[in-house]
C-alpha cells in the first residue's frame, strides 16, 4: 500500500478558507485500496436559510490504514452566491487519489459520483442563488416544515446505477470533465470552511466511523450541522451502499414559499408517506407529506373553510416534532330532504 504522510494528508485534505485563482487540486493521499461504496442515508431537514448540503464521503486514515465515513452535513455558505463542489476519489497511475471539494460560483466536476440530494453526478439540482437569497429545490432537498425559506419544484430524473464512490480504474465511474467543467475549474474558488475542517477531523477521530468497524453502515451517516455529532442531531445509515439504486422524487401542487414539502411514495429522505390528493393549481395549502386519516377530497374549492389540526408527520425523519398543519375543513354532510307538512298541520316536521 502506498500512502503519503499523515501530516501532508491533513494539510492538503483540509485547505484553509482562502481564495485561490484556480480550482484546488486537493490531492492529499493516494492508496491502492478502492474506497467503499457510498453509504445509504436519509438527509436531515434543513436547519435554516443559507445552509447548503455537503454530501458524505470516505476519508482515509494513515494510522489505521482504513477508510472512515465523513457524514453528510448542512453547512452555511461562506458567502452569498457560492455553491459546493464535492470532492471525489479518482484512479490515476495505479493509485486512488483524493481531489478535495471547494466553494465557487458554479458546481464543477466531481468525478461523476452520484452523491444524491441534487448531486447526481454532473452539476447540481438542489438549489440556486437569486438576489442573495438561496432557493431550495424541494424535490431533492429535505426542506422540512420548520423553516421559512424560498423553494421551488423541479423533478430530477434518477441516473440509476450503484453507489460507486470513485472515478476511473476497475469498476469505477468512467466519465471525464466536460469543456464547461474544465472552464469552471479556473474560476475563483474558496476551500473548506473552518466548520468543514472541524467536521472532517472529528469524523477521523471517531472509531465507529471506520469502515473496518461499521462495514459501510455507520451509526452517524449524516448530521444536521457540520461538526455536530451530538445525540438527536445525527442520522444513522439505512444500509451499506452496495447495489443501492437512488429514486427520484415526484411533486404535487403549486409552489409555495414556506413550510411544506411535496408528498412522495419513496424518496431520498427515507420516507414512505402516502401523498395527499393533488389540489387544483390555484390551491396549494394542502401540500405536505403528512398522513392523517383519509386524504383531502380532490374536488374541494378555495371557498372551503379552514381549520387547524395536529397530524402525525410520519414522512419526516425520526425525531421530528409534531406540527400544526393548515388543512381544508371536511365538507359538510348533505341534509336529508324534509317532507312538506300538509295544510293545517302545525306540528314540527320529523327528521
Amino acid at each position: 500500500m502506498r500512502t503519503t504522510s499523515l501530516i501532508g494528508a491533513l494539510l492538503l485534505s483540509l485547505p484553509m478558507a482562502a481564495e485561490t485563482g484556480k480550482a484546488q487540486a486537493g490531492v492529499f493521499v493516494s492508496i491502492t485500496v478502492a474506497p467503499p461504496p457510498l453509504v445509504v442515508y436519509a438527509q436531515p431537514p434543513l436547519p435554516g436559510p443559507g445552509y447548503i448540503w455537503t454530501p458524505g464521503y470516505w476519508g482515509w486514515d494513515d494510522d489505521s490504514g482504513d477508510y472512515y465515513w465523513v457524514p453528510g452535513a448542512w453547512v452555511l455558505a461562506p458567502e452569498a452566491g457560492l455553491l459546493w463542489t464535492p470532492g471525489y476519489w479518482g484512479w490515476s497511475d495505479g493509485v486512488y487519489v483524493w481531489h478535495g471539494g471547494y466553494w465557487g460560483p458554479h458546481v464543477g466536476f466531481y468525478g461523476g459520483v452520484n452523491y444524491g440530494f441534487g448531486y447526481g453526478g454532473a452539476g447540481f439540482e438542489g438549489g440556486y442563488w437569486r438576489g442573495g437569497v438561496y432557493t431550495y429545490n424541494r424535490t431533492v432537498v429535505n426542506v422540512g416544515l420548520s423553516v421559512n425559506v424560498a423553494i421551488y419544484s423541479k423533478t430530477v430524473a434518477s441516473s440509476g446505477g450503484t453507489q460507486t464512490s470513485f472515478n476511473g480504474g476497475k469498476n469505477g465511474i468512467q466519465v471525464k470533465p466536460t469543456a464547461q467543467e474544465r472552464a469552471i475549474a479556473s474560476e475563483r474558488h474558496i476551500g473548506m470552511t473552518g466548520q468543514q475542517q472541524d467536521h472532517h477531523k472529528l469524523a477521523g477521530k471517531d472509531p465507529t466511523l471506520k469502515f473496518g468497524n461499521n462495514r459501510g453502515k455507520p451509526g452517524i451517516a449524516a448530521t444536521s450541522k457540520a461538526g455536530d455529532f451530538s445525540k438527536g442531531h445525527t442520522f444513522a445509515a439505512k444500509a451499506a451502499g452496495t447495489g443501492f439504486k437512488p429514486t427520484s422524487l415526484s411533486t404535487q401542487g403549486a409552489d409555495i414559499a414556506g413550510k411544506t414539502r411535496a408528498g412522495t411514495k419513496s424518496n431520498q429522505f427515507g420516507t414512505r408517506a402516502k401523498p395527499l390528493a393533488a389540489p387544483p393549481k390555484k390551491f396549494g395549502a394542502v401540500n405536505s407529506a403528512v398522513t392523517a386519516g383519509k386524504p383531502a377530497p380532490a374536488n374541494f374549492s378555495t371557498a372551503n373553510r379552514f381549520h387547524t389540526e395536529t397530524v402525525k408527520q410520519n414522512s419526516l425523519p425520526k425525531g421530528a416534532a409534531m406540527q400544526n398543519v393548515r388543512r381544508p375543513a371536511p365538507p359538510r354532510p348533505a341534509m336529508r330532504p324534509v317532507a312538506k307538512a300538509p295544510a293545517g298541520n302545525y306540528k314540527k316536521p320529523q327528521h
